[in-house]
């Protein structure tokens, strides 16, 4: 029996959820950071109920996301607010408004995503786009009646 939420609200982005095939694509071996236990992963773990945004948090949690297992997760660097981190996870359902994946970047000619910043301090950014459209690892899924795989890709700042 499939479980499809109508409408759930993730930042600027609606998605309708097919809960049950969201479970099947969680934490499975096919993405980088299964059963990681690096320190980033660890350091992720230990702050995300701090530092993500609570409207975030609740959000990511109505989707049944277990949010202690990120598809991929890793620093890409530090500032003044705290280690820079790139967190993913991935859905199942279909996108049903929203911002675009992808903006212009005149300075380098070039596509890039188009993350919605929802906070400046500490720093916090996400994108909602299908897998298809990504260039990153995920799991293994088949788009279907049921839903297609769906990206949620976080940056932030932790202390």
């Amino acid at each position: 029996m499939n479980k499809l939420r109508p409408t759930i609200p993730i930042a600027n982005w609606k998605v309708a959820l097919n809960i049950e095939e969201s479970q099947k694509v969680q934490n499975q071996e096919s993405v980088p950071a299964f059963n990681c236990d690096c320190e980033s992963c660890e350091h992720w773990r230990k702050m995300y109920e701090k530092v993500l945004p609570e409207g975030i948090l609740l959000e990511l949690k109505r989707l049944g996301i277990n949010l202690d297992t990120p598809s991929d997760a890793y620093e890409h660097g530090s500032g003044e607010d705290g280690r820079h981190f790139r967190i993913i996870f991935h859905i199942v359902g279909r996108i049903l408004s929203g911002p675009e994946a992808y903006r212009c970047e005149q300075q380098i000619d070039s596509s890039v995503l188009n993350y919605q910043v929802t906070r400046e301090t500490p720093y916090f950014s996400i994108v909602v786009l299908p897998y298809a459209e990504s260039y990153d690892k995920g799991p293994i899924y088949e788009k279907s009646k049921k839903g297609e795989l769906i990206t949620i890709d976080m940056r932030l700042s932790i202390p």
